[in-house]
């Protein structure tokens, strides 16, 4: 089978993460709020896309608006890892899914 030859993108640089943080920051209401609140899923794509182009005009490679978002979930989930605190790295552990390694 064949495969096309891409090469890698440049892991987020802090310009990057910084811009994808503070833009999130916000529009948290519209991104983060139910739709009961009457904001459609059409308005929170367009506002990734504004983050995206955000994030794109301090970025060495184009990021696109899938990439930015699983870069800020992949930023979450390792904030909920790791909280600071000398014990985070036991209880990290357990936080894990399928539970602490053997």
């Amino acid at each position: 089978m064949w495969r096309r030859h891409t090469t890698k993108k440049r892991n987020f640089s802090e310009a990057e993460i910084e811009t994808l943080t503070s833009h999130v920051q916000q529009h948290k209401v519209i991104l983060f709020g139910s739709l009961k609140s009457g904001i459609k899923g059409s308005r929170k794509n367009e506002v990734w896309k504004e983050i995206t182009a955000a994030v794109n005009s301090v970025a060495a490679d184009t990021r696109t608006p899938s990439e930015v978002k699983k870069k800020w979930s992949n930023l979450k989930l390792a904030t909920k890892m790791y909280d600071g605190s000398p014990e985070a790295k036991h209880h990290a552990d357990w936080r894990r899914p399928g539970g602490p390694r053997p």
